[in-house]
């Protein structure tokens, strides 16, 4: 099974994800359509998000994405503080049900892993 990632006030100028760069997903992408809010079909296992917020600021999260059906993780990219930080649990459980329900990924919120 694969998980669902979404990465919540994404502001950077890149981001770099087990290793590639990916550029600046917000940015209008002539493959995708909607806000960008995550991935899809991201495999179990280790993988590290890498975020650009410029000026020499650099934020890194390493995650274990679990085994499982449905799982769907959430980060927010705190940008003053540049960490990733847990969203609050009202938050977290709003996007969880969000992406579950299919309704981000029929919006085009979503881009597909791999990258």
């Amino acid at each position: 099974m694969s998980a669902i990632v979404l990465l919540r006030d994404l502001t950077v100028e890149s981001l770099s994800i087990d290793g590639t760069n990916v550029g600046n997903p917000k940015l209008p992408h002539p493959d995708f359509r909607g806000g960008f809010r995550g991935y899809f079909n991201v495999p179990p296992g280790p993988h590290s998000f890498v975020a650009d917020l410029g000026q020499g600021r650099v934020a890194k999260w390493d995650v274990e994405v679990p085994h499982g059906d449905r799982v769907v993780i959430v980060k927010r990219l705190h940008f003053d503080a540049v960490a990733w930080v847990d969203d609050d649990p009202d938050t977290k459980e709003h996007f969880e049900r969000l992406a579950a329900s299919g309704s981000m990924h029929a919006a085009g919120a979503l881009r597909p892993w791999p990258l």
